[in-house]
């Protein structure tokens, strides 16, 4: 093949022997590439590479998942009745606590001493003197 083909179908050329070494395995397509043609030879064995490092990494991904479902996966035995009762009034005893401290907070808010300013249309407002202040 003349070179300017070479270059102008390499990306091209690349896709199918992908596809073809997924199909058919790495050893088979390998064996059938001319060895006079060093730039395919080279270009085929890094797809072989990149091939097998993602399948690599795919493995070691799948390999953490598994690892962390097992951890989570633990069963615990199935609660009974009374065991159910039990949280559902716990959990009510502490929603009354909630709105029991509620109110007693608003109280607390209304007993602060509102202070105003009064202020005079003759006279200047002077800051330092707390009879301006209610």
């Amino acid at each position: 093949m003349v070179q300017d083909c070479k270059r102008h179908f390499r990306i091209k050329i690349k896709d199918i022997f992908v596809r073809l070494l997924r199909k058919y395995g790495d050893d088979v397509i390998f064996h059938m590439i001319p060895t006079h043609d060093a730039a395919l030879v080279k270009q085929v064995k890094n797809m072989i590479k990149i091939r097998r490092r993602k399948s690599k990494d795919k493995q070691k991904n799948e390999a953490e998942e598994n690892d962390e479902e097992e951890e989570f996966s633990v069963k615990s035995k199935p609660k009974t009745i009374t065991e159910i009762l039990d949280e559902i009034e716990k959990d009510d005893d502490e929603d009354l606590l909630d709105m029991e401290e509620k109110p007693k907070q608003n109280g607390k808010k209304k007993k602060k001493k509102q202070t105003f300013i009064q202020e005079n249309e003759d006279e200047i407002l002077d800051f330092t003197d707390m009879t301006n202040m209610n």
